[in-house]
Formats: structure tokens, C-alpha cells, sequence
């Protein structure tokens, strides 16, 4: 989890987080070594987008689920990873078991041992966007594997395989899109079913007049639209027998699962209960005053009373932890309290609720304590346990704030990855926020839960220890260590195609604001880096990361880092502003202050043009971009955004009654109230969207679908009525991070032609692209007219003038 996912409430599109898998990097293991920066070797090239979507990736690009999972015997490990195939448009994924005496074997063999071959493997190629397969876990008997497959329909289905046959079965069915499943056998497993239920209806589309009060604009419009990005499900599940829906005992209407409720989801050890979260119908009044949510999240507090429920997106709904007979559809609280999630404590992550081996405890990741059942502050969630003989909530270790009241990263603050028994003790793996790991036990001794230890480092995993090694400069390779004996040797390079493409160098980056405030990034250098000389400058925004080999940065869409780098221009990837600010309005500013600082350094370095900036927003930092571009000293001659938040009147309103109101609510505290009478003088002093006339930067406007499109339309529609350069472009998709092949090639191929040309003045000689130039030479056109005091750099402005800077 980096820094910045630690603020969950600070989302723009979805509920969705994107959690990196953070890796350990042994300097004793020999990695595979790619193509070094500067080298000689006429078979080099330079790297280019389309070699960015065809490296195989171990990481889950969407949820961050690891990629390394060891059979509960230990004999055995799975890997999986995935790779883009540009040609075909298609995703492809491969999942591999390797035995574990065949690895420590070859770890200890002699050099030019022929590296280990998988016992079982498939790879499929079944569809083009989103994670092919994903959910991977071990049967308990150590000789099978359940995950979800997607169909060539883009429907996950839940899969079943025994390694001594070379087909997986389908245990959902055909037509199901199953979003989360826990399994104890192949008879005994329980999934949810993504909900087909719209607002709406065919009968509604053929009826001359349909009241839509209370709806939201996109789901008026766009009816299909929810349904791509809905979390809400319905359960069904196997108890000895074939799978069919859990519905409630007296109302024998289903169970409605949100993303929440999916990612707790644990099956009792007789497979007939299900723990879980499911939504609060009422919420107690007396949760506002009992239960506070976490500081600087103010805008996601408990709210009592009756809950909608009848909506596809659940990120904003209160939830509390439950156990679901499967049989008679008939359930029980376990706590009587909220989660912690519900009231924004991130720190319970996506783990899922864990069972003891004879049934009597369940752990619960996070949530609060009522007060007669815990002696210490009832205000914090905590990690606890439920008795169910005693009808007992013990708290084992209260929640961690991720930041401490100066705002600071808390150095103490854990993220919960997963939760398991073994015998009477309870085993937490965990990441602080630095990313190291680590594992906590607790132990039942006398009916009274303590902590026992806490060992710090990644957990150990048998006779052989696997793990991924990776850099900021070297791509990820599978590596094997004998645990005894400390050998190590890589056993799995996915991507060998690499060894003939420059890799420029890539090294992390420190600076500090004027407020004191240290920043850390990622500096690409261009291909033809040669001290003294200045280079165009591209910040890229939203979050990096040194352990990972990212060479778009942390997103797929819209950052293209290296290969920008490979054309001669310079990238710094910013991670973001290293302070939690209480007051919600400092937010984009202090960005904005770290990217004026940034360049301020670099230029002093002598490593920089400052007359030849740009800058790259998506998601959320489209907000930082717009707030450099009406309220910088920065001359950025370039700039994108991405299907992101501007927190302007119009998304304001365009949001209404989606996802219950929490953009609104954002707004609000960003300009300290609503856009109406005297609290709209506030919003058009403060907001960017009421300062575009200030904007004379080129600015490339990107939606991903009609829905995204639409959204973005205030950042396009100022700009192209002042007669501003700027360019609208719709992406088919309606995806957020991208991973379609083609799509993505449209759009970070797309930020490589922009960026090149208005801060090289270079025009790519493929025919396919000649409208494209036509199309911002008109553009430029207009930039030189209305900026002749200022310098540019695209091709009709070089033209215009007998002078190049390059």
C-alpha cells in the first residue's frame, strides 16, 4: 500500500485502490541484468510504449493481490503474472506451480543448470481488459487451486483445478460475473454474483415518461453505465451440493454484498456459515457520538438513520460485521457496531475475517468495540476476536492512525494483509507505512487474547522462499532462496525480450519545498543525457514508488515515463505532498508547491529548461494540475488531464445522487461550503474551474467513455470558447487504469506525441498520425498568436521563427 492509498476517502471515481505489491530486493541474489543505460550495442532501441504494455507484470494492476501463493503443505507454490499483446488486442496471463524440491535443488546446483519447469501451468489469452486471473488460493488438501478466470464475455468466472488434470472446471455459472469467493472444497464454497438489476429497466426505456427524481445524472443517461464500475453483488454458494442464491429467511429476498462485504468474506471450517459484512438497514443515531471517523475524513462520518441500499456503488455505506447460515438464510451480527472501514480507518485493508480450525473464534480486521465489552476508548476501531461459545468481542491491537496530528506519516501505523490460524493462535501479516513487513501473534492462554511477538521482514514460506526482485531499474524476475542454506538463484525471467531495449536511467529524487517539507520522486533521464545540457521537463503526478519496476510511473493510463525518456525529455515522478493536512483546502497547493520546488532545484542543477514544462494529471491530481495552471509561477507549455476531479460547479452539480453525494462533499470542504449565495463567492476565488481564463498552457483533455467525457467537459469547454489551445479526446473505454492494450497505446502514445510536440516541436512521421498534426498545428497557431511574448517550441511556431531551441 503506498502513501497515498492511505486516504481512502480521497478517491475521485470509484471506491477502488490500487495496492502495489511492495517487494524485497536481496543483494545476494544474481538478477538477470537487461539492457544497461548509454549501451553501445547497435541492437539496442529505444523504449516505447508499446514495450511498456507488453512486460509481463507479477503485480495485480487493479487490486494488488500478490502474486505468490504456497500450498497450505508447503510442497508446493503458484505464481502468475500478465502481459498485454498489442496485436491482438488481448490480455495474457499465465499461472505456473513449481514444486518446492525442484527449486531448492536447482538453487544449489551448479551455474548453467537449466532453470526449473512448472508441474502444472496454463496461460490463457480470453479477453482484453481488466486482470484475467485473479483470487488465486490453495485448496486445503495442497492439491488444487480455486481462482477466477475471465471469459472471452469479460465475465469472471470461479474455477476449479486439481493438479493432476490439465482442465480447470467452472464451479459458478456460465452467465455469473463472480466479484469474490471463499472455498473449503469442491462442494462446500460460497461467491457473489455481480447484480444485473439497473435503475433502469427495458420497461422504463419504453414508457413515454418515467419519474427520475433522486437519481443521479449518469444513471438517467447512461443506465449500463453503473453496471461497469458497480460493486454491488448478490451471494450464492455450495453447502454439499451444487451452487445456489442465499436468500434471507423472512423476506426470502438475497443478500446484497458491496466491495467491503466481498473482500471480508470467510467460510466456516464445516463450510455451512459465512462471515462477512453486510450494509446497516438503520443506523443507530448513537453511532455519530460513539464512533468517529478517522481524523481528516470528516466528510465520511457515521451518519444515523436509513441507509439506500437499492444502489450499485457501496463505498459510502456503513457496514457491520456478520455471520450467514447458508442453509437457512437466517443471520446475526457479531459486534452490533460499524467497521472500521465505514468510518474510513483504513488499516483493516482488504483482509478477510479468518476462522478458527474448530469454529469458535473469528477474527475480525477492524472494527469498534462496544463499550461494555472493551475497557479502552470505544472512539478507535480495533483488530478483535469473537468468542462464539462466550459471546465474547475482545480487541486485540487498536487501529493505527496512518498520520500522526502534525500530519506526518505515523511510523507505528499497520495495514492489515491478511489474517489465519493455527491452532489457538491468530497470525496478522502486515505492512507498515514505510512498506516493511511483518507478522504479529496472538495466542489464547486462559480465555485471555495477548500479542505474543512481532517478527519483522517478510514472512518465511518453507524450504523455499520465492519472491519478486525488482527496481526502479531492473524489471521483475522470479527468485528462489534455500532457506537453510541461503542460495539463491532466479528461476523465472518473463521478460527476456527486454535485453534489446535501452533502459535509461531511472534514480530517486529529494527535494524540499519552501515550507521545509521533504519530497521524494523518481527521475528518468533521457536517453542522450549528457551533463550541463537542459532538457524539457514532464512532472508526472500521483504517487512513485522505488521498489517497483513502473516504467509508465504508478498508473497505466496517461504516464508513459520511460518512454518519454527515451525521446529526450526529462521525467520526475512525484510522489505526492508528505503531509495530511487537517484543512482540506491546503491539499492541492501543497502539491502545487512541491512541483514549483522541484523545478526550481533542477533548474539550479543546470539539468532543465524551465521555458519547456509539463505536467501530467489523472484521477485525482488533475485537481493539483488545475491548480498549477490558474495559480502557479510555473510556465508549463504543456499539459494533460485524465477522466479525473477539478472539484468545479459543474462536476459539483453532474454528481449529484452518485455514489451518495461524496464528490459534493469533498467540495464543500475544500471551498468550506455549498456554490450558493454567499458560499459561491468563496468557490470562484478559490476553485480553478472559475479561473480558466488564466490558463494559456496547451491542454490535452482525455475522457474514458461518455460517462468520463462528460465529466471532464469543464475543463475542455472554457478553454475552447476563449479560443485556448486545447484538444478533446474520448477513449472506448470505461476504465479507470487502464490495461486494454489498444486503449492504452491511445493514450500514453497520445501523451508522447502532445508532450513532443509542444516541448520539442517533433511530429512522429507515421502517416496515421498526419490529421493528428494538422490538428494542433492550428493549435499552435493559436498559442503563437496569443502568446508572442513567450516562447514556444511546436512545429508551426519553429516554422514562424528562425530560431530552435531543442
Amino acid at each position: 500500500m503506498t502513501p497515498g492509498e492511505v486516504h481512502s476517502v480521497k478517491t475521485c471515481r470509484t471506491s477502488l485502490h490500487i495496492v502495489l505489491l511492495a517487494v524485497a530486493i536481496s543483494a545476494s541474489c544474481t538478477i538477470p541484468t537487461h539492457a544497461a543505460t548509454g549501451s553501445q550495442n547497435n541492437e539496442q532501441r529505444p523504449f516505447t510504449v508499446a514495450d511498456d504494455i507488453a512486460l509481463a507484470r507479477f503485480d495485480d494492476p487493479l487490486q494488488g493481490r500478490p502474486p505468490i501463493t504456497v500450498s497450505p503443505d508447503g510442497r508446493l507454490v503458484a505464481v502468475h503474472f500478465e502481459r498485454g499483446l498489442l496485436k491482438q488486442n488481448r490480455l495474457e496471463a499465465e499461472l505456473c506451480v513449481y514444486d518446492m524440491k525442484v527449486l531448492r535443488a536447482f538453487v544449489n546446483s551448479s551455474p548453467g543448470t537449466m532453470e526449473p519447469k512448472p508441474i502444472w501451468e496454463i496461460k490463457r489469452s480470453t479477453y482484453s481488459e481488466g486482470v484475467l486471473i485473479s483470487g488465486v488460493r490453495w485448496m486445503r488438501d495442497s492439491h488444487g487451486l480455486a481462482f477466477l478466470l475471465k471469459s472471452d464475455q469479460g465475465k469472471d468466472q470461479l474455477m476449479l483445478t486439481r493438479l493432476h488434470e490439465p482442465r480447470p472446471l467452472a464451479l459458478s455459472l456460465r452467465d455469473q460475473d463472480v466479484l469474490a469467493f471463499d472455498i473449503r472444497d469442491d462442494l462446500h464454497y460460497a461467491y457473489t454474483v455481480r447484480s444485473t438489476n439497473l435503475h433502469q429497466s427495458e420497461r422504463e426505456q419504453s414508457m413515454p415518461s418515467v419519474d427520475v427524481t433522486g437519481r443521479s445524472f449518469v444513471s438517467v443517461l447512461f443506465p449500463n453505465y453503473e453496471a461497469t464500475l458497480a460493486d454491488r453483488s448478490e451471494l450464492w454458494a455450495a453447502v454439499g451440493g451444487s451452487p445456489h442464491p442465499v436468500m434471507r429467511s423472512r423476506t426470502r429476498e438475497p443478500f446484497i454484498f458491496f466491495d467491503e462485504g466481498q473482500q471480508s468474506m470467510a467460510l466456516s471450517p464445516n463450510g455451512s456459515t459465512l462471515g462477512a459484512v453486510l450494509p446497516v438497514d438503520n443506523v443507530p443515531k448513537e453511532w455519530e457520538r460513539l464512533y468517529a471517523s478517522l481524523e481528516g475524513a470528516e466528510t465520511h462520518q457515521l451518519l444515523g438513520g436509513k441507509q439506500d441500499l437499492d444502489v450499485n456503488l457501496g463505498s459510502a455505506l456503513i457496514g457491520e460485521y456478520v455471520t450467514i447460515d447458508l442453509r437457512t438464510g437466517t443471520w446475526q451480527t457479531v459486534t452490533g457496531t460499524p467497521t472500521g472501514r465505514s468510518a474510513r480507518w483504513v488499516a483493516g485493508g482488504r483482509a478477510a475475517m479468518s476462522w478458527s480450525d474448530d469454529g469458535r473464534f473469528l477474527a475480525l480486521p477492524s472494527t469498534f468495540v462496544a463499550g461494555d465489552k472493551f475497557t479502552g476508548e470505544t472512539h478507535t476501531p480495533c483488530l478483535a476476536i469473537s468468542d462464539r461459545v462466550k459471546h465474547d468481542i475482545r480487541c486485540l491491537m487498536p487501529i493505527e492512525s496512518p498520520h500522526t496530528k502534525d500530519g506526518q506519516p505515523n511510523p507505528t501505523y499497520f495495514f492489515i494483509d491478511r489474517l489465519a490460524f493455527d491452532g489457538s493462535s491468530l497470525s496478522m501479516d502486515f505492512r507498515r507505512y514505510s512498506q516493511s513487513k511483518g507478522i504479529a501473534q496472538f495466542s489464547d492462554n486462559s480465555g485471555v487474547w495477548r500479542e505474543l511477538s512481532e517478527i519483522q521482514g517478510a514472512e518465511k514460506q518453507g524450504i523455499v522462499n520465492l519472491t519478486i526482485h525488482q527496481d526502479l531499474n531492473n524489471p521483475p524476475v522470479l527468485v528462489a532462496e534455500d532457506a537453510q542454506t541461503n542460495a539463491s538463484r532466479a528461476i523465472l525471467d518473463p521478460n527476456p525480450q527486454l535485453k534489446t531495449v535501452t533502459l535509461t536511467e531511472a534514480a530517486v529524487y529529494h527535494w524540499t519545498d519552501e515550507a521545509g517539507l521533504k519530497w521524494t520522486g523518481g527521475l528518468y533521464k533521457p536517453s542522450d543525457y549528457t551533463p550541463g545540457r537542459r532538457y524539457p521537463l514532464v512532472i508526472q503526478t500521483h504517487g512513485f514508488d522505488e521498489k517497483l519496476f513502473l516504467p509508465s510511473g504508478t498508473m497505466s493510463t496517461a504516464f508513459a515515463a520511460r518512454a518519454l525518456a527515451a525521446t529526450g525529455i526529462m521525467v520526475l515522478q512525484v510522489r505526492g505532498c508528505p503531509i495530511q493536512y487537517d484543512d482540506a483546502a491546503e491539499e492541492a497547493p501543497c502539491n502545487v508547491r512541491g512541483y514549483e520546488a522541484a523545478v526550481k532545484q533542477l533548474n539550479a542543477e543546470g539539468t532543465i529548461d524551465p521555458t519547456r514544462l509539463g505536467i501530467i494529471g489523472f484521477s485525482r491530481t488533475c485537481y493539483y494540475v488545475m491548480e498549477a495552471l490558474t495559480g502557479s509561477s510555473l510556465n508549463f507549455r504543456a499539459a494533460s488531464v485524465t477522466d479525473g476531479v477539478n472539484y468545479g460547479y459543474w462536476q459539483y452539480l453532474f454528481a449529484v445522487d452518485l455514489n451518495q453525494n461524496g464528490l459534493a462533499h469533498e467540495a464543500e470542504a475544500i471551498y468550506k461550503g455549498q456554490p450558493f449565495g454567499d458560499g459561491l463567492q468563496h468557490w470562484i476565488k478559490h476553485s480553478p474551474a472559475f479561473k480558466m481564463q488564466k490558463v494559456d498552457t496547451p491542454l490535452l483533455v482525455v475522457g474514458e467513455g461518455a460517462t468520463s467525457l462528460l465529466s471532464m467537459w469543464e475543463y475542455y469547454a472554457p478553454l475552447r470558447y476563449l479560443h485556448r489551445p486545447t484538444e478533446l479526446v474520448l477513449l472506448r473505454t470505461n476504465e479507470h487504469v487502464l490495461t486494454n492494450p489498444a486503449v492504452r497505446m491511445a493514450s500514453q502514445d497520445g501523451s508522447v506525441d502532445w508532450f513532443r510536440f509542444w516541448l520539442q516541436g517533433y511530429e512522429d512521421p507515421n502517416l496515421t498520425k498526419a490529421q493528428q498534426y494538422q490538428r494542433w498545428e492550428t493549435l499552435c497557431g493559436q498559442q503563437v498568436s496569443e502568446n508572442s511574448g513567450k516562447p514556444t517550441y511546436c512545429v508551426q511556431s519553429q516554422r514562424s521563427h528562425t530560431s530552435k531551441n531543442d
